[in-house]
């Protein structure tokens, strides 16, 4: 019952996970993944199968980091909960830079 305290954490840091990932794929004027494009290559087949694969992939790392995150809820100590919830974070970080 005490990790339920650390488990705002794990939720939260998951839900900023996605929704910076989901971002990346808005466009704004012409720019996509933080690259400016023509008009003209918004529409283009291969860039929409990109946007599809990235779609795909940001869903699939969410529920990787969602489940390498659960044990939380299950590890009786206190301590070893807080320290794999730390690492959690910092894997799940580096995962993001990647």
């Amino acid at each position: 019952m005490k990790n339920l305290i650390l488990m705002p954490s794990f939720i939260m840091i998951t839900i900023v996970v996605y929704f910076t990932m989901k971002s990346a794929i808005k466009q704004r004027k012409n720019i996509l993944f933080g690259v400016t494009l023509p008009d003209q290559a918004l529409s283009d087949d291969v860039v929409l199968k990109m946007i599809d694969d990235y779609k795909r992939i940001v869903n699939i790392f969410t529920l990787v980091i969602i489940f390498t995150g659960l044990p939380i809820a299950f590890i009786n100590k206190e301590g070893l909960s807080v320290l794999y919830l730390l690492i959690w974070s910092l894997v799940v970080a580096e995962w993001l830079v990647r």
